[in-house]
């Protein structure tokens, strides 16, 4: 399994604990109760970040604190109720040649990076961005010396681009790597056209140049920096850094140099609030001020928010009761405080992985699904996520392009009889001549132990013995990535919403240390997934999606588990909020009224 799969994988824990991250007590935060009346949004972050090289984006937290220096190509419509792409640092949208094989997209004019010391002969000023900027990012994403976890988005895809890789990684030391080696693939029609051609059709790319991985970076801040451009982000967006103080806060400022944004107008049929109508037209970013708070237990976040010191916060596991009744309702006396509710699906999914090379799983179908049949999903939404998910009938979640409705899958939800009579015909008449079986598990912690009990119970109900084997997080990533585990737990989040970034997981040249941790290997399966990576969204494509999701099901290589839903909450101060799953930036639509903050904090 890759980095990027390890990551995602990581979500399993993060969505079950709904943790957001800090590494300070309560009293560090009991003085900004002053700050009320100023212009600034106040929301937590995440542990994970570590800083703001695009080149290391590859968590949730980092994307959403580089997103706000660092700007694509691409973003997401913020006022859509799907995902649905539109210019940013482009002028419009790209175009592919007829055969699919070149990408062609003009620039922005008046776009530059934000002033900084790195740009030594303009005296400090941030000069404008060109198409270069666009191919040496892409280079140095590529480059093995740079080590980035994003070259996986160009991967065997950008004609020539490998080959630069490959020259790369031969040479002795990062000084001698060459960037002028031409890249065919990679073509500067002007200081403001860019060129790519592909090795085969690729309609994921204007997906991936959406992607924080795919954002310009001046090669002046690269050299001037070194190694500490993780900590001076020199980028196009709506902020810059202001400070940064390890473990406890990261305050953006709004960067002078931005270019005119306006706050976007919705389409004449789109139902939106009156905030958002309030705000169009207005300049981006709509605040002058963001201060990400870092937390490492969910409890003083908690208390911080319902004290007023944060404008939005996740609900942890033990405070649901006492914010949510009947599942999916506010409580009165939050609503009184002026707190809202805010649901959304999340492009999701989490599941149990069975090695496929494993000789006791791998070559017995009826052994997986009657493993299966004896798992209950749905317990473990109720029991672990407070209710806060459905059940998952197949790989690819709600929301993305490919997702099947009322999918049923003949496997899935507790069926003890039926699992009985498959592990009697896979060879196993009450588990009898089945060794146990391991199932492993990362961390120390309650929750996951609680769930590895589970397993373990449910399992017993037909005669199956489990033996729990607790890893660190690198044992259990070394574990898959050398394919030495029976059944472990895996999770996948989306890059982009298509089919494809979910069917990837199970394509057979993907297997370990690739994302197919299963190391699952089925002909059909990927002939069609490759017929599906190269073709646009259609009725067509979406047949042959539903043709191999029949073919996993059939096969069983992943126990489906859950697609979360998230529930999180907002002052009526915090405007224009809305739910993205992917993409970045979405703060520059965002606003607090100050007034109304510094009112309802006065009576708390």
């Amino acid at each position: 399994m890759n980095v990027r799969g390890s990551v995602r994988s990581a979500l399993v824990l993060s969505v079950l604990l709904c943790l957001l991250p800090c590494s300070c007590g309560e009293s560090f935060f009991a003085p900004q109760i002053k700050q009320a009346g100023e212009p600034v949004v106040f929301l937590p972050l995440g542990s994970a970040f570590k800083g703001f090289d695009p080149a290391f984006a590859g968590d949730e937290t980092s994307i959403a604190a580089q997103g706000l220096v660092f700007e694509a190509l691409y973003q997401y419509n913020y006022l859509a109720e799907g995902y649905e792409l539109e210019p940013c640092l482009a002028e419009e949208m790209g175009r592919f040649s007829e055969d699919g094989l070149t990408y062609t997209v003009r620039l922005k004019q008046g776009v530059v990076f934000q002033d900084d010391p790195c740009f030594e002969s303009t005296n400090g000023k941030g000069r404008p961005v060109t198409v270069e900027d666009f191919i040496y990012s892409f280079r140095r994403i590529a480059d093995v010396k740079t080590r980035s976890t994003g070259y996986w988005i160009f991967d065997g895809k950008i004609v020539g681009l490998d080959e630069f890789r490959e020259h790369s990684k031969n040479a002795s030391k990062a000084s001698e790597v060459d960037y002028s080696m031409e890249v065919a693939g990679l073509r500067a029609v002007d200081s403001h056209t860019l060129e790519i051609k592909l090795k085969q059709p690729y309609p994921q790319l204007e997906y991936v140049l959406a992607m924080p991985y795919a954002v310009p970076v001046a090669h002046e801040a690269v050299e001037h920096y070194g190694v500490e451009f993780q900590n001076h982000p020199v980028g196009t967006g709506p902020y810059r850094l202001d400070t940064w103080h390890r473990g406890l806060k990261v305050v953006f400022t709004q960067n002078p140099s931005y270019r005119l944004e306006r706050f976007p107008a919705p389409k004449p049929d789109q139902p939106v609030s009156d905030e958002i109508l309030q705000s169009v037209g207005k300049p981006l970013p709509l605040m002058p001020r963001v201060e990400l708070r870092s937390y490492l237990e969910s409890q003083p976040m908690w208390l911080n928010f319902m004290r007023g010191l944060l404008d939005q916060s996740g609900i942890p596991k033990d405070n649901f009761d006492a914010a949510i009744e009947a599942g999916t309702q506010l409580k009165p006396q939050m609503a009184e405080k002026g707190i809202r509710l805010h649901i959304h699906p999340v492009m999701s999914v989490f599941f149990l992985i069975i090695n496929m090379e494993d000789p006791v799983l791998g070559s017995n179908k009826l052994l997986r699904q009657a493993i299966s049949l004896a798992y209950d999903p749905k317990r473990r939404i109720d029991l672990f996520l407070n209710g806060r998910g459905m059940v998952a009938t197949q790989i690819v979640p709600p929301l993305v392009a490919g997702h099947i409705e009322d999918y049923v899958n003949p496997y899935l939800g507790q069926d003890l009889d039926r699992a009985r009579q498959l592990l009697a015909q896979a060879g196993y008449p009450e588990g009898k001549g089945l060794p146990a079986i391991k199932y492993e598990t990362t961390g120390g912690d309650s929750t996951v132990r609680q769930m590895a009990e589970l397993f373990v119970n449910e399992m017993s109900q037909i005669g199956i013995r489990i033996e729990v084997e607790t890893n660190t997080w690198p044992q259990y990533l070394e574990k898959l990535k050398t394919k030495r585990f029976q059944i472990g737990s895996s999770g996948w989040s989306a890059d982009y919403p298509d089919a494809e970034n979910f069917l990837q997981l199970l394509y057979g040249p993907n297997e370990s240390p690739g994302p197919n941790g299963c190391n699952y290997h089925n002909d059909r399966y990927d002939e069609l997934y490759r017929q599906v990576a190269a073709m646009q969204d259609s009725l067509e494509r979406r047949e042959l999606i539903r043709e191999m999701i029949d073919i996993i099901v059939e096969d069983c290589p992943l126990i489906y588990s859950f697609h979360p839903m998230a529930y999180g909450l907002s002052h009526d101060w915090y405007h224009n909020y809305r739910y993205r799953d992917v993409g970045q930036g979405y703060l520059k639509y965002r606003w607090v009224d100050t007034e109304r903050r510094e009112a309802r904090i006065r009576q708390m």
